[in-house]
C-alpha cells in the first residue's frame, strides 16, 4: 500500500469537511457539559446535605441526558469519519472486503465463541468481512453485556454488566474437527475487568486443562479443552507446534490480554481494548497523519491475522 499517496490524495482533501464537524461537535458537547454540570453539582450538594431525593433526580438527569445526548450530539461527525477516511482507508488496504461502521457480529457469533456463554446484549460498530486469501472471515469492535435482574429492589428492572470490550476475529480453522479448546490468558490482567470474573468461572467449568510443551507459550495462555476421549490428543492436533509459536508472537507483538477458542471449525479471537481503535478523536483532528497512520495499522493488524497465523494454508508444516 502506498500510504502517502492515500494520505494526500485521498485522505487530506477531506479534512476541512471534517474538521468542521469536529469542532461543531465540540461545541454542542461544551452546551451539554453547560447543562449537565450544574446539574449534577445540585445532586452533590443535595447528597452532602442529606436532601437524598433532590440528589437522585438531578444525578439522575444530568447523568441520564449525557447518556442519550452525548452519542447524537457525535453522530454525524462519526458517521461523515467513517465514511470519508475509514472505508478509503480499507478500499485501499483489502479492496475485496465489505465494510458497515454501523455494523458488529451478534450474540449468536459471540456464544458460539465459548467466551461469552452469558451474553444479553450486544453492541458494538465497523464490521469487516469477506474473504482475505482464500479465508472467509469478519472482524468488528464489539461490546458486550450481562443482563442481571435486581431482585430485591426491583425484580422488572436489569442491570447491566459489561463482559468484554474489544475486537473479535472470527476466521475459518484449515483443520477440520469437532469440539471446543479454549485459549486464555494464564494470568487475568486487570485490564479485563469484568471479563476476568467470567473466565475463572469459565475454566472450572470447561474441562480440563492441556499441557502443551512450550514453555513460552504457557507463560501467556492456559489452554482448556471439554472432557472426553482422547480430548488432550485432540488439543494438541488443533495447537500445533507451529501455531502456538505464532500465536505467541503475534501476542507479543500485541502486547495486550488475546483470547482464542476453536470451536467446530472456527478461529475466535478476542482483543479487549478500552476503546474502539477506529472511532474519531474530538480533540485532535481525524487527518493528522500520525493519527491516520493508527488507523492503517489497526486495520492492517486484524487483516494480517490469516497470514500471520497461516490460516490460508491447509496442509500444515511445522515452523
Amino acid at each position: 500500500m502506498d500510504f502517502t499517496r492515500l494520505y494526500y490524495q485521498v485522505l487530506l482533501p477531506v479534512q476541512g469537511l471534517l474538521e468542521r464537524e469536529r469542532r461543531h461537535s465540540l461545541l454542542l458537547v461544551a452546551l451539554l457539559v453547560l447543562f449537565t454540570g450544574p446539574l449534577l453539582g445540585i445532586g452533590v450538594a443535595a447528597l452532602l446535605a442529606g436532601v437524598f431525593p433532590v440528589a437522585l433526580v438531578a444525578s439522575g438527569l444530568a447523568l441520564g441526558t449525557w447518556r442519550v445526548v452525548y452519542p447524537a450530539v457525535q453522530y454525524n461527525y462519526r458517521r461523515h469519519f467513517k465514511q470519508k477516511l475509514i472505508q478509503p482507508i480499507l478500499a485501499e488496504v483489502a479492496p475485496t472486503l465489505v465494510y458497515q461502521s454501523l455494523g458488529t457480529l451478534n450474540e449468536i457469533e459471540l456464544w458460539a465463541s465459548g467466551l461469552l456463554e452469558r451474553t444479553g446484549e450486544v453492541e458494538g460498530s465497523d464490521l469487516v468481512r469477506g474473504r482475505i486469501e482464500g479465508v472467509e472471515c469478519k472482524f468488528a469492535y464489539v461490546e458486550a453485556y450481562a443482563l442481571r435482574e435486581d431482585r430485591e429492589r426491583n425484580p422488572s428492572l436489569r442491570q447491566r454488566a459489561r463482559l468484554f470490550q474489544g475486537m473479535l476475529f472470527v476466521a475459518e480453522f484449515p483443520k477440520p474437527f469437532l469440539g471446543q479448546v479454549l485459549v486464555l490468558p494464564d494470568h487475568l490482567e486487570p485490564t479485563l475487568g469484568h471479563l476476568a470474573q467470567h473466565l475463572q468461572g469459565l475454566n472450572r467449568s470447561r474441562g480440563e486443562l492441556v499441557r502443551l510443551e512450550d514453555p513460552e507459550f504457557e507463560d501467556l495462555f492456559a489452554v482448556y479443552t471439554a472432557p472426553g476421549p482422547d480430548a488432550q490428543v485432540k488439543a494438541r492436533y488443533l495447537l500445533s507446534t507451529s501455531f502456538i509459536r505464532r500465536l505467541t508472537r503475534f501476542r507479543r507483538q500485541l502486547g495486550r490480554p488475546l483470547l482464542a477458542s476453536l470451536n467446530y471449525g472456527k478461529l475466535y479471537l478476542a482483543i479487549p481494548l478500552p476503546a474502539n481503535p477506529l472511532d474519531p478523536p474530538l480533540l485532535q483532528s481525524a487527518v493528522d497523519i500520525e493519527r491516520v497512520r493508527t488507523y492503517v495499522e489497526a486495520l492492517e493488524l486484524m487483516l494480517g491475522l490469516v497470514e500471520e497465523l497461516r490460516l490460508n494454508v491447509r496442509v500444515w508444516n511445522p515452523a
